[in-house]
């Protein structure tokens, strides 16, 4: 018998198995300003290098995974955490350099809790590891003033007048939007107001430019934007955004939806239990109605009269999961004494009108 694929098999067995093991790990920016008193944003790259080793005490890790981010003061302690897994998988070679691109939320709650305890700045920082062990890095966030910090957005909001988020409106009826957006420091904000139109928003929506913006704004804190009238000719749903050219941002604008549509075919009835018809307003007051199949939001209107033209007074937005809802203190504050109706509406996916109540009165009293 001859011994040599026995001594081969052995000699096989013998050689060590190339494993990974992280060898370094860096962010940028590695600093940041984060103002005090506002939500920030900040877009973080981690890189992170990985070489094989041939010791073979460990089978090789292909995986490299950073389980979560981490809030931390100078002296360690914990004091928030991002629950988001990073991780990439590639097969085990000499030398990698793995590109881990994460936007963080700094919570403005956070940011409080730390200036309060007289910390100047704070840590973000993640542990990445392929199973041989892990390394870490951390951007040094300074706290400072949002007139201090750099020029940025943090956070942008849209609405119709009045504050709605959808509207049905009649052929011809007059509609602006407004923009609210929370900035740090100082620059010139440019952006650009543009519309899809009912011809697209079936399909892939296509944006026409309405409006562009150019504002100089300063100290940072919050800035309103009035926008552009807006096209109503033609029936039909119609997409709304404000596209900001500058500065970058990490977000997505957000998109508003309006329906251009005669009142009258609104289509089915809603059917609502209370309050009941004349039932006085008061800060217990619940809104209650049957849930409508497809609906993605609900919207209580009230208004001065019971025509449904033009917009309405004040009211809320509440999502399909609710079946019922109260007015918030500064809703109610736009209702001085008096009699008014109030209708709710099932929102559907693309910002159409699934179904409507009758209008109701409703009595506010002196406080």
């Amino acid at each position: 018998m001859n011994p040599m694929p026995s001594m081969a098999l052995l000699f096989l067995l013998a050689t060590p198995t190339a494993q990974a093991v992280v060898t370094a790990v860096t962010v940028a920016p590695g600093s940041a300003a984060v103002p005090v008193g506002q939500t920030t944003t900040l877009q973080l790259r981690w890189t992170v290098e990985r070489n094989a080793d041939a010791s073979g005490r460990l089978p090789a890790g292909d995986e490299v995974v950073s389980e979560r981010g981490e809030f931390r003061d100078d002296a360690g302690r914990l004091l928030g955490r991002v629950e988001r897994r990073l991780r990439q998988t590639r097969p085990v070679s000499p030398s990698d350099v793995f590109d881990f691109r994460e936007t963080v939320r700094v919570p403005t709650a956070l940011l409080y809790q730390a200036h309060s305890a007289g910390l100047t700045r704070i840590h973000y920082q993640r542990a990445f590891d392929d199973g041989y062990g892990p390394r870490s890095a951390a951007a040094e966030l300074r706290l400072t003033s949002a007139a201090a910090a750099a020029f940025g957005l943090s956070r942008l909001a849209l609405s119709f007048e009045g504050g709605w988020l959808h509207r049905l409106v009649a052929p011809g009826e007059a509609l602006r939007p407004r923009a609210v957006v929370n900035f740090t420091g100082s620059g010139q904000l440019r952006a650009t107001w543009e519309v899809a139109e009912p011809a697209t928003t079936r399909g892939e929506p296509v944006f026409r430019p309405l409006q562009s913006v150019r504002r100089y704004l300063t100290g940072g804190g919050e800035a309103t934007l009035e926008g552009p009238a807006l096209p109503t000719r033609d029936r039909g749903t119609y997409l709304l955004r404000l596209r900001i050219d500058a500065p970058e941002t990490g977000f997505a604008p957000p998109v508003l939806r309006y329906v251009v549509a005669p009142t009258e075919e609104t289509p089915t009835v809603l059917k609502v239990q209370s309050p009941a018809v004349g039932a006085p307003l008061t800060p217990e007051t619940r809104f209650q109605w049957t849930p409508v199949a497809g609906a993605r939001a609900y919207q209580v209107e009230i208004r001065a009269t019971e025509s449904v033209t033009g917009p309405p007074l004040t009211g809320l937005v509440t999502t399909a999961e609710r079946q019922h809802a109260t007015l918030p203190a500064h809703t109610r504050r736009h209702l001085p004494p008096g009699r008014y109706y109030w209708r709710l509406l099932a929102i559907g996916a693309q910002g159409d009108i699934l179904a409507a109540s009758a209008p109701r009165e409703l009595r506010v009293g002196a406080p």
